[in-house]
């Protein structure tokens, strides 16, 4: 669904124990939902480090993953970070290129 913002609306499905609990952490941190889910998913999407390492030991804990697939995993991480690093570059930057790519019709998906 989008609202009228254009922004998509993300629905899953929660036992009624966990959405009264969910409401009551929020209640209790000042959360709302919303701000709560964009917070984390924006996190994910930027694989901000704290988040990576909490997913990863949910990886190893729950055994979502394979062993040797979250070591690759964290390698290739460590290896997109060095690639920053080495390009320096920012998101706005890199928005900028992706801008310039547009505007010269190139069309391309992700």
């Amino acid at each position: 669904m989008i609202d009228p913002e254009g922004h998509k609306i993300l629905r899953f499905v929660v036992n009624n124990i966990t959405l009264m609990r969910l409401r009551a952490r929020f209640l209790y941190d000042d959360f709302r939902s919303d701000q709560f889910f964009s917070v984390m998913s924006n996190m994910y999407v930027e694989q901000d480090e704290t988040m990576m390492k909490f997913l990863d030991e949910l990886k190893r804990r729950y055994k979502i993953q394979k062993h040797a697939n979250r070591k690759e995993n964290i390698r290739l991480r460590a290896k997109g970070i060095e690639v920053d690093d080495l390009f320096d570059m920012s998101t706005d930057d890199i928005n900028d290129i992706y801008d310039i790519l547009e505007d010269n019709n190139m069309d391309f998906e992700l």
